[in-house]
């Protein structure tokens, strides 16, 4: 797996890198790096494949494994946050580019706003129609 989706594979799943941190007792920036094979860590990598339900290999072999996700009805917040991450364009990005602050961006993501404008842009950054994302669209 690329380090962008075993990135995205733990927002899936609700894990955020500061969790695994704590639990491993290391900065975040660490798993960052092991995530990204800047570093290398036997017992983290196993915690992280442990986590993702997948054997080590498969998350850390030399060859990406293809996502193969299939998805279907509305995504959740964390499934839109990981479809992100997979294209490398965190929430920062995302604000900057539409002119916006990245709490507007969240709060969007999360439902607590409706912004069209901003609803456009994730979908038209993930590549599926405003209404998959956000069921409420008009």
């Amino acid at each position: 797996m690329t380090s962008h989706q075993i990135k995205a594979a733990l927002i899936r799943k609700g894990i955020m890198l500061k969790d695994i941190a704590r639990r491993l007792d290391v900065h975040p920036s660490l798993i960052t790096q092991i995530i990204r094979r800047r570093y290398r860590s036997k017992n983290a990598q196993q915690y992280i494949a442990d986590i993702l339900g997948l054997p080590h290999d498969q998350v850390f072999g030399d060859s990406p494994t293809p996502p193969g996700r299939k998805h279907t009805g509305p995504m959740t917040p964390n499934e839109i946050r990981a479809e992100l991450a997979e294209r490398d364009i965190p929430v920062k990005e995302l604000a900057y580019r539409l002119n916006v602050s990245g709490s507007n961006v969240s709060a969007v993501i999360y439902g607590r706003e409706k912004n069209p404008r901003i609803r456009n842009g994730i979908a038209q950054i993930i590549g599926r129609p405003v209404n998959e994302l956000f069921p409420d669209a008009a």
